[in-house]
C-alpha cells in the first residue's frame, strides 16, 4: 500500500513541475517577445537538455583528485562506480 502511495505522490511531484516548467517558458518567451515556434525550439529545447550537459560538468569539476589518481586506481574505482569511470573517461 505505501508503495501505491509513493507512486502516486511521485507522478504528482513530476507532472506538477512539468506544469511549472511549461508555464515559465511559456511566460518567458512571452516577456522577451518571442514567437511560439522560437519559444518551442528554442526555450523548450535549451531547458530540457540543461540537466544531461550539467550532470557531468558539476560531476567533473567535483572529483578532480579522483580523475588524478593514477590509472591502476583510476580504473579499478571506476568499475565500481560507472559515472567515475564515465566522467573521468569523458573528454575535456
Amino acid at each position: 500500500m505505501i508503495n501505491l502511495i509513493l507512486l502516486l505522490a511521485s507522478f504528482a511531484i513530476i507532472l506538477s513541475g512539468a506544469l511549472l516548467f511549461t508555464n515559465a517558458i511559456e511566460w518567458l518567451g512571452h516577456k522577451l517577445d518571442m514567437g511560439e515556434g522560437a519559444v518551442g525550439s528554442l526555450l523548450a529545447a535549451v531547458g530540457t537538455a540543461m540537466p544531461e550537459t550539467l550532470i557531468p560538468i558539476v560531476s567533473r569539476s567535483s572529483a578532480p583528485r579522483f580523475c588524478s589518481a593514477p590509472s591502476r586506481w583510476r580504473w579499478s574505482a571506476s568499475r565500481r562506480s560507472a559515472t567515475g569511470g564515465a566522467v573521468c573517461r569523458a573528454p575535456t
